[in-house]
């Protein structure tokens, strides 16, 4: 037995080793004890066989130094499954950080997890974790080539199990990861790009430990990894899935409640195999849990963006998405019934959806303006292809189209690039050109204004239109580097994206100096200075803009930033305004788990885009956000913006206001909350009160019942009871 555990030791130190110095490693995974338990304890008895990880190399704030805890990870498998298991020791148990709460809510507690590269060219990677209360966080980074927190879709979810235990040296965690859960090459041999990544606290100051030495002049973080996992005979690799529903609603008038309402919908998902998928979805219930945060309005010539977070558009996302948003999920507003297919070949990715929507947002982009009416009923269809190649280097096409049912189309076809020119320079690309057939309906878009010899409002006309992005980046240690270009003709339109405005050229500059210190107060920082102008084709300026921002962050969880900018002029609707200056501060901290703020302010001189005639006025926009956590089960969530702009050089505000929401949220466990959203928007004199009880064992299987109550000044108040039952039943495995 010692000469076992010996020559285990031995392997396990030359594993380390390897890892350590960046040694490309192709590891078969050995398969898991039969008697395995997924309960928490990381047991030698049980690991000795497992793949070892050390996530021995610091990422902040010390960067590839060495951090004050050495956590290990174990990888095994199971016929059907991914196995793994984490040791997370702690300088002092204390430091802690953990919550029960939701799932993909515990970004900020001490949470450990895995990347995946499935395919092994970065076309996406995910990510698979868990913080000390086994609450699981799950994500896709859409574009690993760049490090952008926008690539981040936090609302991909996947099937797995976890299980923790917390002792006096730390905490531990397994994880069992169904290979149905996840998608990937049909092939008998996976060779799968796997690294260790782990967030956790000394004090009051985050640590960040990777299983990878990290070069920073490669703006690709997960390419770095440079373990592989070796995997065959992969069993019951395929999810099909049915998600019925059943959703009633009963409206109050006063204390007497009106005709109830129900609707039921069914989903499903069959998996062809482990690359290729079918999802559709009948007559669906596409409103969210949680309703949309307001956003301040008043002064904005725009529509709003929203994110997405309706859980059938999640997979596939990562293939739709565009910087310039040419597909924006949520002009499907109102479906009977959408079918998706999903192909992820080696040399072709495949993303189809089409359906039939009872009305969606129509938006008219302008050069100054936008205008947002609602069409009626429309066949939409969504295409993507892409090749991918090395390190996440791709080509691909984007076809959308949707055709009005009382007359009228829209369609646009795009092509899409991203090349590494080397291991710090970034070069991508998008270019799109639209058709469109107006409906002629003029109730529905009426504006009398036009562009060339077109008119804004939806008369019947129809026109070609053309956009396009080009941008390079460069990134190293010390520094990072873009410039860009952007073009929207006139007579471009993305019927089922979101381009607000057109008719303008788009140039700009960004250069940040980084510094990475690791100081006793300051442990990193970095300035930035930023340039861009736009200029429509004809000549006209619209902007020329000048910015400069310095972040730091420093000891004690402690962020804090500001900047200056400076418009050399701003033309708008035709009139040009010059010298407009601003300054903006910021502050993030968490000095305890307990304790959490984030502050900003915002103010000089602006545009009042939605006065009466357009001018410059003082103004401040501000907000803060506090979070507190008591009990380790109770989160309690205030939110507070405020907006207000001024005449300048005259008597009298043009707008005041304040939008104010608050969440409460209680987890006994973390598949049960109860929670109590309070909403008050001081711009349309709204107060929202939506309390809910929701159980949630499985991403997708949910359980819950609610009440909302939109009150408004001088008007009677709208309430409504409501409960939903959403079941996953496996229709079978194979």
């Amino acid at each position: 037995m010692k000469v076992r555990f010996l020559l285990v030791g031995l392997v396990a130190f030359s594993f380390a080793t390897a890892q350590e110095l960046n040694v490309l490693r192709e590891m078969p995974v050995p398969t898991a004890p039969a008697e395995l338990l997924i309960d928490g304890e990381v047991h030698p008895s049980e690991y000795q066989d497992a793949l070892p990880f050390s996530l021995f190399n610091e990422m902040d704030p010390d960067p590839n130094g060495t951090p004050p805890v050495l956590t290990e990870a174990y990888v095994m498998r199971t016929q059907d499954a991914l196995i793994v298991g984490v040791i997370c020791p702690l300088v002092d148990p204390s430091h802690l950080r953990a919550n029960v709460q939701p799932r993909d809510e515990a970004w900020g507690d001490d949470f450990v997890g895995i990347t995946l590269d499935l395919y092994g060219d970065m076309r996406n990677t995910i990510f698979i974790a868990s913080n000390a209360h086994g609450v699981q966080i799950d994500l896709r980074n859409n574009n690993p080539t760049i490090e952008d927190d926008s690539q981040y879709d936090v609302g991909y979810n996947v099937t797995y199990q976890t299980a923790t235990q917390i002792d006096s040296s730390g905490w531990s965690v397994e994880m069992r990861i169904p290979f149905s859960s996840l998608q990937f090459e049909n092939k008998d041999l996976q060779r799968w790009r796997i690294g260790f990544f782990r967030e956790y606290y000394v004090g009051a100051q985050v640590h960040r430990a990777v299983s990878m030495n990290r070069n920073f002049n490669n703006p690709c973080f997960d390419c770095q990894f440079n373990d592989f996992l070796l995997i065959d005979n992969i069993k019951s690799a395929v999810r099909r899935d049915l998600l019925p529903y059943a959703l009633g609603g009963v409206p109050f008038d006063g204390s007497t409640a009106l005709n109830p309402s129900g609707k039921i919908g069914l989903s499903g998902f069959y998996g062809i195999n482990s690359q290729n998928s079918i999802e559709a979805t009948f007559n669906p219930d596409f409103s969210t849990v949680e309703s949309d945060a307001a956003q301040i309005s008043v002064n904005s010539s725009t529509s709003l963006y929203y994110p997405e977070r309706r859980p059938f558009f999640n997979e596939g996302a990562d293939l739709t998405a565009t910087t310039m948003n040419y597909f924006y999920s949520r002009t499907i507003a109102n479906p009977s019934g959408l079918v998706k297919y999903l192909g992820q070949g080696s040399q072709l990715r495949t993303f189809a959806m089409a359906g039939f929507d009872r009305s969606s947002p129509y938006l008219v982009p302008g050069e100054n303006r936008d205008d947002l009416g609602i069409a009626g009923e429309n066949f939409s269809s969504v295409v993507r292809l892409s090749h991918p190649r090395a390190n996440g280097a791709n080509l691909g096409y984007l076809s959308t189209n949707r055709v009005y049912l009382d007359g009228g189309s829209g369609h646009l076809n795009a092509l899409t690039v991203r090349e590494n020119l080397n291991e710090s320079w970034r070069l991508s690309g998008e270019y799109a050109w639209s058709y469109t057939a107006e409906p002629n309906d003029t109730s529905l878009v009426s504006s009398a204004e036009r562009f060339g010899n077109k008119t804004v409002a939806t008369d019947g006309e129809t026109f070609h239109g053309f956009s396009g992005l080009t941008s390079i980046e460069r990134t190293a240690f010390n520094s990072f580097t873009k410039f860009y270009y952007i073009h929207i003709g006139t007579q471009c339109r993305a019927d089922m994206g979101f381009v607000p405005l057109n008719n303008r050229n788009e140039f700009g500059a960004e250069h940040r100096f980084i510094g990475r210190p690791n100081g006793e107060l300051v442990k990193f920082y970095n300035l930035s200075l930023r340039a861009k102008g736009v200029v429509t084709p004809d000549g006209r300026w619209k902007n020329q803009r000048l910015e400069t921002e310095l972040f730091a962050n420093l000891a004690g969880n402690l962020n804090v930033g500001g900047g200056l900018a400076h418009s050399v002029l701003e033309e708008f609707e035709f009139t040009t305004f010059t010298h407009l200056s601003g300054a903006w501060q910021y502050l993030q901290w968490s000095p305890v788990q307990n304790f959490r703020v984030n502050y900003y302010v915002n103010a000089g001189e602006f545009l009042a885009y939605n006065a009466a005639v357009p001018r410059i006025a003082n103004g401040v926009n501000s907000g803060m956000n506090l979070n507190i956590q008591l009990f380790g089960k109770l989160q309690m969530n205030f939110d507070g913006n405020y907006s207000t702009l001024w005449d300048k050089g005259r008597a009298g505000s043009l707008y005041n206001g304040w939008i104010w929401r608050g969440v409460a949220r209680y987890n006994p466990n973390r598949f049960v909350q109860a929670r109590l959203i309070a909403q008050w928007d001081g711009f349309s004199n709204r107060l929202l009160l939506q309390p809910l009880l929701q159980y949630q064992p499985s991403p997708f299987t949910l359980f819950y019942i609610g009440s909302s109550t939109l009150s408004e000044l001088g008007a009677a108040s709208q309430h409504q009871l409501f409960a939903k039952v959403q079941i996953t039943l496996a229709a079978g495995r194979s």
